[in-house]
């Protein structure tokens, strides 16, 4: 089910960047929470924080937690410098 919602994602054009919601769901990722205890900080479906996961990774072609927690890491680096 969420492999079809992201191939519907991918068709559409992507962003070039993330939007405020997906960075909410990197930052708490890259602290190392589970994706249940993210979805209920932020009131949402474990389902919609895994397509918010997938879709960072397709996204910018991220292959494994490890490096979608890599890149969260960066990400911190970058917004807050």
């Amino acid at each position: 089910m969420i492999g079809s919602f992201v191939q519907g994602y991918k068709k559409m054009k992507s962003p070039k960047g993330l939007t405020p919601r997906q960075r909410e769901f990197l930052h708490l990722f890259g602290q190392g929470m589970y994706m249940k205890d993210i979805a209920r900080d932020l009131k949402i479906s474990v389902r919609t924080v895994a397509f918010h996961k997938y879709t960072i990774m397709q996204q910018f072609d991220i292959k494994s937690n490890a490096e979608l927690v890599a890149f969260a890491i960066a990400d911190q680096t970058r917004t807050t410098t």
